[in-house]
């Protein structure tokens, strides 16, 4: 994994922003497979779970689980609607 890709980390801006200016068009496709495979391995943790099923460890477990791909779609989804350019719009990931 590239480290100078500042999708694969949580900024430290305020409330979390993107550090746009360091963003470039070739770290998205990495930080979404990164993404991806991390929520495998969250998933797959809930499910081979020992303890008996509970809300908590179940459903909200599950709802926190693509935090790293949560950040890449979600910022290239805003930056491609906001700035768009031929790159962005060849490799759309939705």
């Amino acid at each position: 994994m590239p480290a100078d890709n500042p999708l694969l980390v949580e900024s430290v801006l305020p409330y979390h922003l993107p550090p746009f200016d360091k963003i470039k068009d070739e770290h998205f496709v990495p930080a979404t497979d990164a993404g991806m495979q991390e929520q495998l391995k969250e998933v797959y943790a809930i499910a081979a779970n020992a303890e008996k099923p509970t809300f908590d460890n179940t459903v909200v477990g599950l709802e926190r689980t693509g935090r790293l791909l949560d950040r890449a779609q979600r910022t290239f989804s805003n930056l491609n609607a906001a700035d768009t350019n031929p790159t962005r719009q060849k490799s759309r990931l939705n």
